[in-house]
């Protein structure tokens, strides 16, 4: 199984280091603040959901039952309600099985009957397969990480030049 995100594996943002425009985004009102940051958080995760529904298509290796129409449906951005940000992922819950994988699986063991009492079946159990990790979704953001934080940036400074320009007409 692949290795899962930690809070390192996480994209940090950083913002041009032009002083003025730094001093200008200071001086708006948070509620404008988060506005523009969050515009160009989306932007760059268009970027990324581009590139994970590629991933998936390019690692369908055999046919399934599943009905994979759905899934490339849910691919999907959402704001964070505790904290500032952006969620991008998959909302389907067969992501996690196609992304990270799954061990081994067997049918449970039964219990025989006897006349006078259950026993428990010592066999193995039907094997019913494994899922082999994709890691689509995770490929995806390391591969588009440097391109994300590029439009986040030049996005944050044409939302600062449009409200200067709107600022400079009143």
């Amino acid at each position: 199984m692949a290795k899962r995100p930690n809070a390192e594996d996480y994209i940090d943002i950083e913002i041009i280091n032009d002083a003025e425009l730094r001093k200008l985004f200071t001086e708006l009102i948070p509620s404008v603040q988060n506005r523009i940051v969050l515009s160009g958080m989306r932007n760059a995760s268009k970027i990324i959901l581009q590139q994970a529904k590629s991933n998936f298509k390019g690692r369908q290796k055999n046919k399934s039952l599943t009905n994979y129409s759905n899934f490339n449906k849910s691919f999907t951005t959402e704001p964070m309600r505790s904290t500032f940000g952006l969620k991008v992922g998959v909302k389907n819950y067969k992501y996690k099985w196609i992304e990270w994988g799954t061990d081994d699986r067997y049918y449970k063991r039964g219990v025989k009957r006897s006349t006078w009492r259950k026993r428990k079946d010592n066999s193995g159990g039907h094997y019913t397969g494994k899922i082999i990790a994709t890691n689509f979704f995770f490929d995806a953001v390391n591969s588009r990480k440097e391109q994300a934080k590029k439009i986040v940036s030049e996005a944050i400074v044409q939302s600062l030049e449009k409200t200067v320009a709107k600022y400079n007409k009143k």
